[in-house]
């Protein structure tokens, strides 16, 4: 069952879905100068990561 995936895109997938998670919740406030930058590459990251790997069986 051993598969072979790459740890820097599974990485990255985890850091896009964080600072999805971060920007709605109550935090979003104290923590703007980290969102706000990057919140323009936010969801089109998860969605090129996730879609890179996909694979039909």
């Amino acid at each position: 069952m051993g598969t072979d995936r790459a740890k820097h895109i599974d990485i990255a997938k985890g850091i896009s879905i964080t600072l999805v998670v971060l920007l709605h919740s109550q935090l979003a406030p104290y923590i703007y100068f980290i969102t706000e930058p990057l919140s323009l590459v936010r969801m089109p990251l998860f969605f090129f990561l996730s879609g890179f790997f996909f694979q039909l069986h």
